[in-house]
């Protein structure tokens, strides 16, 4: 069996970075980030330099890390990707039949974004019409076929289309490349920094795009949101909330990586009742269970609790990232319970 792929050179794809200001690992509600989106491409530097407005930057509020889902809302609302479409467009024989808000011989662009807005599948059923033509839709005219369009240029030409607003405009990145964002903290979702820059072809070869994509954390965790946890841990459902149970000594919770630059203290949201639990003391370690020791509080039952205890924990300054270790300790009743934890917070 034979099979033939186009390998196209010339055109190196274009590096994003986000640079932010501040801690690396979380976001805290209404706190400004300071950010900048730096491109490079080595191509558009040569000729007229990097296009800003090919940039396009989004912050979404998106419930743990699918990075599917992540793709697809920065699909959605970065419009700016849809350069590679119009240059494929552009370059192609489409505008003979077609224009951007008017009738040709075929409806305008902007007509096919309304009549498709919102249909499942519009995307492969156009493209389709692209390669193969046909008829029918929109009276007796005929649309050309074009086998020698790819499928996936055929694709990037309709979402081009369909991407195109009541004014026949692409809608434009929502936010500059450089700038301050403030957050409105949503509970258990994580801020998605997206950004991607569509460069400009180089010598007749297509527009490549580079993309790069930034998860900053609640400030406030729930436990059971952790990285990992000693294997006797269990997580159950309390009052709605998922907490973590079974905690006795030398149980431990992990988080991965944490940016700990800024970070003066951590509150446990804790509940331990008097008869049942027998409390403790927790300990902040880095790197692992009996790692470096940065802080230490009380794990205090009381009678009857209603609502969660907090428990602040300052820590010893440190920077940079490093797995942090929760670690409760009872050696004097290691078989007794300790109490549940609710939620986790980072203070500034």
């Amino acid at each position: 069996a034979t099979a033939h792929q186009i390998l196209q050179a010339g055109n190196e794809p274009p590096t994003v970075t986000w640079k932010i200001q501040g801690n690396q690992s979380f976001f805290w509600d209404n706190v400004p980030i300071n950010y900048e989106v730096v491109v490079n491409d080595r191509e558009d530097l040569t000729k007229g330099g990097i296009n800003r407005s090919n940039i396009a930057v989004s912050f979404d509020m998106l419930q743990g890390f699918d990075m599917v889902k992540i793709t697809q809302g920065h699909q959605m609302t970065a419009g700016n990707k849809f350069a590679a479409g119009k240059t494929l467009i552009d370059a192609s024989d489409c505008k003979t039949c077609h224009g951007i808000d008017i009738t040709i011989n075929g409806p305008s662009f902007q007509d096919i974004s309304k009549r498709y807005k919102g249909v499942n599948n519009a995307t492969g059923m156009l493209s389709k019409k692209i390669i193969r033509g046909g008829g029918g839709v929109w009276g007796q005219r005929e649309m050309a076929a074009h086998p020698q369009i790819s499928e996936t240029d055929a694709a990037s030409m309709v979402q081009y289309i369909l991407s195109l607003n009541t004014t026949g405009q692409i809608v434009k990145s929502a936010y500059p490349p450089a700038g301050l964002y403030r957050p409105k903290e949503k509970e258990g979702n994580d801020l998605v920094l997206s950004a991607s820059y569509i460069d400009n072809g180089f010598n007749s070869l297509p527009p490549l795009q580079g993309k790069q994509y930034l998860t900053l954390k609640p400030a406030r965790i729930a436990a059971s949101r952790n990285d990992g946890m000693s294997k006797d841990l269990k997580k159950e459902d309390k009052n709605g909330n998922l907490v973590v149970t079974e905690i006795r000594n030398d149980a431990w919770l992990k988080w991965n990586a944490i940016d700990l630059t800024g970070i003066k203290a951590i509150t446990l949201a804790t509940y331990a009742e008097q008869g049942i639990h027998e409390g403790g003391m927790i300990e902040l370690r880095l790197g692992r269970p009996e790692g470096s020791l940065i802080g230490t509080g009380k794990f205090l039952p009381v009678s009857k609790p209603t609502a969660p205890v907090l428990v602040t924990i300052p820590l010893k300054a440190v920077s940079g990232k490093q797995d942090i270790y929760v670690v409760f300790k009872n050696p004097g009743k290691p078989d007794k319970l300790i109490g549940v934890v609710d939620w986790i917070k980072f203070e500034k």
